[in-house]
């Protein structure tokens, strides 16, 4: 099982939101290579960067940051939030992000998914944010129409190669993960699936391992609250 810890950057800081609203972000740091670098001491494969200024304009504002991030790391990172264009995939791609995980337009412009796919191959990530059922767009600000299961169906016939689900309704609230939900999605998915949001004690990450159709774990304040240890996690 894949873990990875997760680094949300918001005026070039470490920041944590609960349930993805802004107004809850709290400091963990202000050095994120830092942070970053102690992941990868600690046992991680992988960084899961959020731009949560990104999410929220449309446009990455933390790429200063992120190219710092991968100059020193000798592990691979995946970067969301504010790309929904051509121009700013590109841009992150320069910066040194290996996956691109596109949300927003993603969700909403068919066209421009299948576009940016072909574009770069092999670098795409699509991230679905959840919350009662409902998938949320723009920094988890706005709901929007589009069936979940549906759409997730969908994704796989795109054949996308890997899908980020949060679960927004336990997301930074320390209070475990949601196993119904997540096997429910796994049940339906032909892509398979990185879990987001609720992850607090390795009792979460040992029951999801067993769960046919996850192939990562995103964990983030579990890890900076010290509830989860990475050096432990990635052991199971």
């Amino acid at each position: 099982m894949l873990i990875i810890p997760a680094i949300d950057l918001m005026d070039g800081k470490v920041v944590r939101l609960t349930k993805g609203d802004f107004t809850t972000s709290k400091i963990y740091s202000d050095d994120p290579v830092a942070v970053a670098k102690d992941w990868q001491e600690k046992g991680a494969k992988r960084i899961h960067i959020v731009d949560l200024d990104g999410a929220k304009t449309g446009e990455c504002k933390n790429l200063d940051a992120v190219k710092k991030i991968t100059e020193e790391l000798k592990i691979p990172v995946q970067l969301g939030g504010g790309i929904r264009s051509f121009c700013m995939a590109r841009k992150v791609l320069d910066c040194g992000a290996r996956w691109l995980v596109l949300g927003t337009n993603a969700l909403l412009d068919e066209k421009f998914l299948k576009e940016i796919m072909s574009s770069f191959p092999d670098k795409i990530i699509v991230s679905v944010d959840i919350k009662n059922e409902k998938i949320y767009v723009k920094g988890w600000e706005e709901s929007s129409s589009l069936d979940v299961f549906s759409f997730i169906t969908k994704l796989g016939e795109m054949k996308v190669s890997s899908l980020i689900v949060t679960d927004i309704q336990q997301d930074g609230m320390l209070e475990g993960v949601n196993v119904e939900f997540f096997t429910k999605i796994c049940k339906i998915s032909p892509v398979p699936i990185i879990v987001a949001g609720g992850v607090s004690f390795l009792e979460d990450i040992k029951h999801l391992s067993v769960i046919k159709g996850i192939e990562g774990i995103i964990i983030g304040k579990a890890l900076y609250e010290g509830r989860i240890k990475l050096e432990e996690a990635v052991t199971i």
